[in-house]
């Protein structure tokens, strides 16, 4: 085999020689638009045939015989089955980019791998003898080729454009000789080639193998073209109009122009666009390939791509071609439907046409196996589990089957003298003879006969001469006979007769009883429905009506009425009949007697009978039931004493009457035996010293009474200095039959003050390093009280030094103003680790003389404390300073040095002077002064910090910096307009203050100049100053129908600092309404502005007024009533809602308002003339609140929560409202205080305060035993206050601490931004500004999330400001704590977020077009974040997971993470 091959090679490189040279040039023609040229036959006839004789003569082949592989000989042939190493031809890679040169050169990479199945030597021979076919896919264009018998792995295709391809074996394993690689040899343009190679199978199909070419070549444009394509994976077969969506990029750039040049195959066959079917012929189930093409041009090279597209079942696939059945009239036939070419189909796609399909008929959801008789009828279709669909079962339909109507015939025939027979014939369909009966008519004469096989018959006798009419109809048997009612034709026939003979009356029957069979006593018999017919000697029968026949008894019918008597008279023949009937009593019910309350309590004697003496009957019953018994019982059991307090059930049961019947056990109703009141006698105190911290479980009680039982004093009173009564509580013993007994107890109680405090232990740490903060771990603290009590006190409730001193020995302990110290710690210095760089001072290299510079103390740490400067020893290599020139001031630090001047010296030059700095807290560190000699250079100077616009009052630093100039230069700032932005300070940083506003911008101009180098340049801003808005807003009020008229106030906003109403305005607003103050209900406060002064026109305007609400609570109904005495005037109102309303007024203008609403709950405020007032409030739950307000307006309030109202909300999930409404202050100073005492054990409670004025910067602040103050970073607010959670009670103060950021007036992320700001988690990037497009650091995020969790994230010295906050996030697993400087992604941060909640489960998917962007860790992350509303992706269907967060996005998904998930 490998002499062939070689041999081979040597022909085709002949070959090659010879062919012309436009063959090989490469690159001259694209490959697009070719048509086929090369040579498609084969020598081979018929294959099969040949493989059937290559085994049939296998011995033969391998010897290798020439075999005969005519047509004659391979058309006689059976189909045979192919060796199994043809079956396991496999090509192992899929794809290949090879060059032109690659190709026409031979190299060692121009090959297509395969692998064959434990092939052999012998197989050889085998192979050379089956016909591979090989096809080419080029520019939308298939090109094919087919082995000759010399070699079937050998063809040559050649293309439209000249080049061509040659195929060739190769083995490339010494093992065996079987080929391992398919040679491509020939002459290729730059594109995409689809290399299909065809092995035949078993079944007259072949095995296909796919490999793509791609031919780049040097000579022409590499540029690479990038393809990005998504598709619909997974899908099902049916799928219609699913898209690959593609991408087209170069060099980064998105190229749509070149999609149209893109060719896509699913499986190796080519779609005519990226729009494609789910079809099986071209698709197959499990994994398909979708190739994307780009076969290059003049510009770009080739480009291909590859994705999976997996294929399912289809779900819910049509059976069609099925008739459904009409229906019609039963005939005896089945109806069935028509079954004609049925396809499976999917969204119009085919997916089998031939399936076996089940037709399925049920009759009343009975299956039948045909629908033949009456009914209707549905239909199923069902077709079992195919390759490309699931099971199928559909609904095909209903229809009706309807019953037939038979033919009746009848014949009349007088038999004798009178006598006539009458004969009926009813036709049904085919066999079914109609069942049922048949009714005769002759003349007025009407009988009925049965059907037997569709005849009846009937005689008449004793028929008077003349012509009489008759006819028959028919009856069916039920209805389960399919077949309806039917009529014979009327006919007519004429009788002979018989002579007319009297009868007489033989007997009288009840023919058909009454319908009222069952009476009860008293009720009269009622003969409605009862026919009685008359029976005569000649057998003839006559109905008797009702007027001629008497009944008996006549009356109210009672117990012994079983039977009733009809006698009839006729001819003086009296005949009698009866008639059984059932009389019964009336029934008994238990209203009919009466249960009295005998109104028992528990007196240790049985009751039993006082219970049962407690039943009698009612008077009208007494004579008509029976004697009743009377049984008493509990929980259905009968007891036979009653001797507890309970309740107790009470039955009835009588025995049958004389008019009504007997009543069985039946439950009357209950008596309860009440409990008694316990002897409780009187309670004194038996505990010597009670003090305010005694526990009230401590303190014993005593009583003189008998009853035994527990006495206590009530939980939750607070033990106050001095003597005052408190309450206690009797719990019996025998709480069964005796009630609970309350009162109250005069109680002494002392003051435990704190005598002292100490602690027990050692620290765990007691070496420290300036500026560190004692660390209590290993300690105890505990407090002394006068009452001997000790209470171990938490590491919050006492205080210590701060940051530590340099040589400090101890640390002081203090707790309510008593101290204690730890000695034995040691303080060193701090290493100080913020650094000072080199400072460059740059000189002109012929400068002279001696020369001073500032050492940057600025840059020293501020508490550095004492300090001192020393020179150490400098390098002057060049020589550029006088010797013994250079000196350093100990106290301050200035250099002073001389330059030589000399004339060597050039610029470039340079000397080093290190000096020392010795600070009193830190270790020494030395900063370099380096001299370096320049020429003049292209100085810049550099402004920060300018904002684009300002409004008046604000105030911003600007900060220049200057470059390629030399040192120690002169700052100098102006403005264009000083009147409008004026700025103080020098240096290289100035402030800027806006002192009105200008309707053309101002510029800012610094500049900077240096004597020593003559270097000069300057730089500038302009900033627009806008005027001031003032919110404008009426406040709003209430008050009680007919009450005092409370004065109309008008709130302002938004001053600069120092203005106020009065020196802005020319008039205040002023507030109105049309509210009369006598008629409840809200009513507006509208505002009229005021106005400005003339010389404040520039500097502010007018924001649009707000109004405010006037509340009139309580409208009169007339039903109040008034009295006065003592200068004393009270009112009393009902109110429409059925409150009532109490409003008494003093003398001295005090007004106290009561309103009693039904529930129970009250208002009580009562208002003094200075403008203080009380309100208390109660509700119904027993929640009680106080809010005082005093003259000045400071307002303190306290509120005491129920263990109903606290029970109530948690069951609900919702928060307990407290029973206050406050203001929010703007300042801790002038915000009010709200104390929540809430059940002892209460743990973990959500609480809400009514806030009047709450915004998204009001917060509430824990106010902590010591008097600290912290804010709650957690609360939210609500549309009616501020919601937070509180572990047990607490001291809470409202502050609306929202923050004014110049860049957020007018931000979506205003709210935002306040809610995270005011709570202190973010702070602004200076000059007032908070960056909202300023990225977030990952460091930021972690200090964020730490100041979160209630961490203090100031740094210590010597430590950065993210320290903190990135040790807290390694610990507690929120991040990895790396890269903290660099930007956080938006999935980065949902990532954080997600875990610091938890990591809670989630399901679902992200509904965004760019979700499979986002890595792994954060899938689960983004869509929590999503369905917590905490982000909500871009306009445009994008998350953006890779894209960095902006400062606002991240303080958005801050405010909603705290508001949706706390």
């Amino acid at each position: 085999m490998k002499k062939r091959i070689l041999s081979i090679f040597l022909t085709l490189a002949l070959l090659l020689t010879l062919l012309p040279t436009a063959a090989f040039a490469a690159g001259n023609t694209i490959c697009t638009d070719m048509i086929y040229k090369g040579t498609k036959t084969s020598s081979f006839a018929q294959p099969y045939a040949a493989i059937a004789e290559l085994n049939a003569n296998a011995d033969t082949a391998r010897s290798g015989a020439t075999l005969d592989f005519s047509a004659s000989n391979a058309m006689t042939s059976a189909v045979p089955e192919v060796p199994a190493f043809v079956k396991s031809f496999q090509i192992t890679e899929r794809s290949k980019t090879l060059t032109t040169t690659d190709i026409t050169g031979i190299t060692g990479n121009s090959y297509i791998p395969v692998t064959w199945e434990s092939p052999s030597d012998s197989d050889q021979a085998t192979l050379t003898k089956i016909p591979f076919r090989y096809e080419v896919t080029c520019g939308g264009r298939t090109y094919s080729g087919t082995a000759n018998e010399e070699n079937s792995f050998e063809p040559s295709i050649t293309l439209e454009s000249g080049d061509f391809i040659y195929f060739s074996a190769s083995d490339g394993d010494p093992g065996n000789n079987m080929p391992e690689r398919i040679l491509i040899i020939g002459s290729l343009s730059y594109g995409v080639y689809q290399i299909s190679v065809f092995a035949p199978d078993a079944n007259g199909g072949e095995i296909q193998q796919d490999f793509i070419l791609i031919v780049n070549s040097s000579s022409n444009p590499t540029t690479e073209v990038k393809i990005q394509v998504t598709v619909d994976s997974p899908t099902r077969f049916g799928a219609t109009d699913l898209n690959a969506f593609t991408i087209v990029s170069v060099d980064g750039q998105r190229r749509d122009d070149l999609k149209s040049q893109i060719e896509y195959y699913i499986n190796g066959k080519k779609l005519a666009n990226s729009t494609y079917d789910v079809m099986p012929d071209l698709f197959h189930l499990g994994d398909n390939e979708l190739r994307a093409i780009y076969p290059g041009d003049e510009t770009y090279s080739p480009s291909i791509t590859t994705v999976t597209i997996t294929v399912e079942k289809a779900n819910n696939a049509e059976i069609t071609g099925f008739t459904t059945p009409s229906g019609g009239a039963f005939n005896g036939t089945a109806y069935t439907g028509s079954l004609t070419n049925p396809t499976i189909k999917k969204y119009g796609v085919t997916l089998d046409n031939n399936p076996a399909v089940t037709v399925e008929y049920t009759l009343d959801g009975q299956a039948v196996s045909a629908p033949v008789f009456p009914g209707s009828y549905s239909v199923t279709l069902s077709v079992p589990e195919g390759e490309t669909y699931t099971a199928i079962r559909q609904d095909a339909g209903e229809f009706t089957i309807s019953k037939a109507t038979p033919t009746v015939t009848v014949a009349a025939a007088e038999t004798g003298s009178g006598t006539v027979e009458l004969t009926a014939t009813v036709s049904g369909v085919g066999a079914y003879y109609p069942a049922g009966n048949v009714t005769f008519q002759l003349g007025e004469w009407e009988g009925v006969a049965d059907l037997n096989n569709g005849t009846a018959s009937k005689t008449i006798d004793n028929l008077t001469a003349g012509t009489y009419s008759y006819s028959a109809s028919y009856a069916p048997a039920d209805s389960d006979t399919p077949y309806e009612s039917a009529n014979s034709d009327a006919q007519s026939i004429t009788v002979g007769g018989s002579t007319p003979v009297t009868p007489t009356l033989k007997s009288i029957a009840i023919t058909t009883p009454s319908t009222k069979t069952e009476y009860t006593v008293g009720d009269t018999f009622d003969p409605t429905g009862m026919v009685v017919t008359a029976t005569y000697n000649d057998s003839s029968t006559e109905i008797v009506t009702s007027d001629k026949y008497t009944i008996s008894p006549t009356g109210a019918l009672n117990r012994d009425s079983k039977i009733i008597t009809v006698s009839y008279t006729e001819g003086g023949v009296t005949q009698t009949a009866t008639q059984d009937i059932t009389v019964k009593g009336k029934t008994t019910t238990a209203d009919m007697l009466t249960l009295t309350d005998p109104g028992l309590t528990y007196n240790g004697n049985d009751q039993i009978d006082a219970i049962k003496n407690s039943v009698a009957l009612r008077t009208n019953y007494t004579d008509k039931i029976g004697v009743p018994t009377v049984t008493v019982g509990q929980n259905g059991n009968d007891v036979t004493s009653a001797v507890n307090a309970d309740e107790y059930e009470v039955y009835v049961s009588c025995d049958e009457g004389t008019e009504y019947d007997a009543l069985a056990k039946t439950l009357l109703g209950t008596v309860a035996i009440g409990k008694a009141s316990p002897n409780v006698g009187t309670v004194t105190v038996k505990t010597e010293k009670i003090f305010v911290s005694t526990e009230l479980s401590q303190i014993i009680l005593e009583k003189s009474g008998s009853t035994g039982g527990t006495l206590t004093l009530d939980v939750g009173q607070i033990l106050r200095v001095g003597t005052n009564a408190y309450n206690w509580t009797f719990t019996p013993d025998d709480q069964t039959n005796y009630t609970t007994a309350t009162g109250k107890v005069s109680l002494t109680v002392q003051n435990d003050a704190l005598a002292s405090i100490s602690y027990t232990g050692t620290p765990n740490k007691t070496s420290y390093k300036y500026g560190e903060v004692f660390d209590p771990t290993g300690i105890t603290v505990i407090a002394q009280y006068d009452s001997g009590a000790e209470i171990e006190l938490s590491r919050n409730e006492y205080t210590f030094d701060g940051k530590l001193a340099v040589g400090q020995a101890a640390v002081t302990l203090t707790y309510q103003g008593k101290t204690c110290e730890v000695t034995g710690i040691t303080v060193g210095k701090a290493m100080w680790t913020g650094g000072i760089s080199d400072q460059q001072i740059t000189h002109k290299y012929d400068l002279t003389g001696t020369q001073t510079a500032n050492f940057p103390t600025a840059l020293l740490p501020a508490d550095m404390g004492s300090i001192r400067y020393e020179l150490r020893p400098y390098t002057d290599r060049k020589g550029i300073l006088s010797s013994n020139s250079v000196s350093v001031n100990a106290d301050t630090g200035a250099l002073s040095y001389t330059l030589a001047g000399k004339a060597s010296d050039s610029a470039g030059d340079s000397a080093t002077i290190p000096v020392a700095i010795e600070m009193g807290n830190y270790e020494s560190v030395t900063v370099n002064f380096v001299i370096t000699l320049t020429d003049r250079g292209d100085a810049k100077v550099t402004l920060t910090g300018a904002p684009a616009s300002v409004v008046y009052g604000d105030s911003f630093t600007l900060t220049a910096a200057a470059a390629n100039a030399g040192t120690n230069g002169t700052w100098i700032w102006t403005s264009s307009d000083p009147a409008v932005l004026e700025i103080t300070g020098d240096g290289s940083s100035a402030t800027v203050n806006a002192l009105k506003a200008s309707t053309a911008p101002v510029t800012i101009t610094v500049s900077y100049s240096s004597e020593s180098t003559e270097d000069s340049a300057s730089a500038s801003a302009t900033i627009t100053v806008n005027r001031r808005v003032i919110s404008v807003k009426a406040d709003s009020k209430s008050m009680v129908v007919g009450g005092t008229f409370p004065a109309l106030t008008v709130s302002y906003g938004n001053f600069a600092s120092g203005d106020s109403a009065d020196t802005v305005f020319a008039t205040q607003a002023a507030a109105s309404t049309t509210a009369d103050g006598k008629t409840a209900g809200s009513f507006l406060i509208t505002v009229t502005a005021p106005t400005l002064k003339d010389d404040w026109a520039d500097k502010y305007e007018i924001g649009t007024p707000a109004n405010g609400t006037l509340t009139v609570r309580f409208q009169s109904s007339g039903g109040g009533s008034s009295s006065g005495n003592s200068g004393t005037k009270t009112e009393t109102t009902t109110n429409q809602d059925g409150s009532t309303t109490k409003t008494e007024t003093k003398a001295d203008g005090t007004v106290t308002t009561t309103t009693t609403n039904k529930d129970g709950s009250t208002i009580k405020t009562e208002t003094k003339k200075d403008g203080s007032s009380v309100t208390e409030r109660r509700d119904a739950s027993g929640s009680t609140g106080t809010v005082k307000t005093d003259a000045n307006g400071r307002t303190e309030s306290s509120a005491k929560i129920s263990d109903k109202a606290l029970s109530d909300a948690k069951s609900s999930g919702n928060a307990v409202t407290v029973p206050v409404e406050v203001d929010a202050g703007r300042n801790s100073n002038s915000a009010p205080t709200v104390s929540v005492d809430l059940p002892r054990n209460s743990g973990e409670t959500k609480i809400e305060i009514p806030v009047s004025n709450a915004n998204s910067g009001t917060v509430a602040v824990i106010v902590h035993p010591d008097g600290t103050e912290e804010i709650a970073r957690t609360s939210t607010t609500t549309e009616n206050g501020v919601q937070l959670t509180v572990n047990g009670s607490t001291t809470i103060k409202i502050i609306d601490n929202s923050k004014d950021f110049i860049d957020t007036r007018n931000h979506w992320s205003r709210d935002q931004v306040n809610f995270v700001a005011a709570r202190e988690l973010f702070q602004g990037v200076g000059n007032n500004q908070f960056g909202v497009g300023q990225p977030m650091t990952r460091g930021m995020v972690n200090t964020v999330l730490a100041r979160l969790a209630g961490i203090d994230t100031t740094p210590a010295v010597g430590q950065k400001w993210y320290d903190k906050g990135i040790a807290w996030a390694q610990q507690n697993g929120i991040s990895d704590g790396t890269n903290p400087n660099g930007n956080v992604t938006r999935e980065q941060l949902s990532a954080m977020l997600y875990r610091y909640a938890g990591s809670p489960a989630v399901s679902g998917t992200l509904p965004f077009t760019d979700a499979h962007e986002a890595n792994l860790y954060a899938q689960d992350a983004l869509l929590w974040a999503v369905q917590n509303g905490i982000i909500s992706g871009y306009g445009d269907g994008r998350v953006g997971p890779k894209a960095n967060a902006e400062r606002a996005q991240v303080a958005a998904m801050m405010a909603r993470f705290i508001q949706n998930t706390h």
